[in-house]
């Protein structure tokens, strides 16, 4: 009896000490994440196109509207040539006919151990029934207001190198499954940070009929005399259980 209520305690003492280390384990990349994806198969054109589907589209006449759109676009870019490097960081949040936009670019030169330069843009945005609310920060970092006609950014945009939620719709027939990646790929022919052209793997992966991640990989500078070029993007989109709560004013 003695000997069951120890191994009893050491199992709860053991899945105390792993629960600890789980709370403690840092959160994985956009990139870890979205590489560990598998991606479902797609039976069908048909289903392919669906995937790529506008969520802020829905039913309504209304111009300024979000169509309780939920969802949430994450990324990280990152290149380098010669000395010079770039690292940009971006979330987008639509949800509650809200969004939330936040971007940080860092640059290195040099020894790359530390940023050069470092920018941090974050703004909010209101859907109302006849104009936008735009929220930005000013100098001393208080929180501003005013209205909009129209959004200066595009809500289904993911990086500039992987373009937007719909664009590969029509594409069905350009993608190859790869074992080796678990998603859908192509290649594709990209600028690098000092403006050398680049070619490289795009890797779509789908969960629940919709696009979910976006990768780029495998860079190779297409002028061999520059071969330190690279470059690589992740993106994941999450679809629902986002919120957004708009700074004070």
């Amino acid at each position: 009896m003695k000997r069951a209520i120890a191994v009893f305690a050491a199992g709860v003492l053991s899945a105390a000490m792993i629960a600890s280390l789980a709370a403690c384990a840092p959160e994985k990349s956009v990139a870890e994440r979205a590489e560990e994806m598998v991606s479902e198969r797609v039976g069908s054109r048909a289903g392919w196109e669906a995937a790529f589907s506008d969520p802020t589209q829905g039913a309504g006449d209304h111009s300024y509207t979000f169509h309780n759109a939920n969802y949430c676009i994450e990324s990280e870019t990152r290149m380098s040539a010669n000395n010079a490097a770039a690292v940009i960081a971006r979330e987008l949040v639509v949800a509650e006919e809200k969004v939330h936009c936040y971007q940080r670019t860092e640059k290195y030169i040099n020894n790359m151990e530390e940023a050069a330069s470092s920018i941090v843009r974050e703004v909010y945005y209101a859907a109302d029934v006849s104009r936008y609310q735009y929220y930005s920060q000013g100098e001393d970092g208080s929180w501003m207001k005013s209205t909009l006609s129209r959004l200066d950014i595009s809500l289904i945009e993911t990086t500039a190198q992987t373009g937007s939620l719909t664009e590969y719709a029509d594409e069905y027939d350009q993608f190859i499954w790869s074992d080796e990646k678990q998603g859908y790929c192509k290649s594709v022919s990209l600028t690098g940070v000092l403006g050398t052209p680049v070619t490289a793997t795009l890797t779509l992966k789908l969960q629940g009929g919709r696009i979910a991640a976006m990768i780029i990989s495998d860079a190779v500078p297409t002028e061999s005399d520059n071969a330190s070029v690279s470059i690589s993007v992740s993106v994941m989109i999450t679809y629902g259980g986002q919120s957004v709560t708009l700074p004070s004013v």
